[in-house]
């Protein structure tokens, strides 16, 4: 299994968008594959006003309805794929967190190098960052080196969207999905018009 490590860098970097934060701001409830992450605890969550779920008998960060809204699968966002298995807790509040990841170097068949991905990810953040204005939400770059050799990695584009927004929006898989899937349509030519103010590195 190839292990990762972010870039340092990628924290100090000036926020080139409205809506962007920082790496770090928010800690992963749940893995891509949906599995819980155990960085927050049961009681804690619970202390803060937070309704949690069970699965399989053990405490789970996500209620039932919320657990409706993740997957482990990649969708169609925009241009790219999304990976929406991912949900955030920043300030008290809950997120879904769909990713777009950008992959550079040998490790994976047919990625750019560093700088192609760089390029692809802006504009990708561009999109990311209109969504986010338009849910209230935010959004964040990070990237992940693969720590044991210099072949690449894989940079980040998550989009933090209110938990709240997405239950007014759909029950279902399905109707979450197809929200999600239209928010991208609708801003997917936001890259177009972007002009970079910062390179992010």
């Amino acid at each position: 299994m190839i292990q990762y490590k972010t870039n340092p860098r990628t924290s100090d970097q000036p926020l080139s968008f409205s809506r962007q934060i920082k790496p770090g701001s928010y800690v992963f409830l749940t893995s891509g594959t949906c599995e819980a992450t155990n960085h927050v605890s049961h009681e804690t969550l619970q202390r803060i006003g937070l309704k949690t779920g069970i699965v399989n008998g053990d405490h789970y960060p996500l209620t039932e309805s919320e657990m409706q809204l993740i997957g482990e699968e990649y969708i169609p966002f925009g241009r790219q794929m999304a990976m929406i298995g991912y949900a955030v807790l920043m300030n008290g509040r809950k997120y879904l967190a769909p990713t777009i990841e950008v992959p550079f170097g040998t490790h994976t068949p047919g990625a750019g190098n560093y700088l192609e991905a760089q390029t692809e990810a802006h504009q990708s953040m561009a999109m990311a960052n209109a969504v986010a204005e338009a849910v209230g939400g935010y959004c964040c770059y990070t990237e992940e080196w693969i720590a044991s050799h210099a072949m690449g990695g894989v940079i980040c584009c998550e989009i933090l969207i209110p938990i709240d927004y997405a239950l007014e929006k759909a029950t279902t898989y399905e109707e979450w999905t197809a929200h999600l899937s239209g928010l991208a349509k609708q801003f997917e030519n936001a890259s177009e018009s972007y002009t970079p103010t910062h390179t992010m590195h």
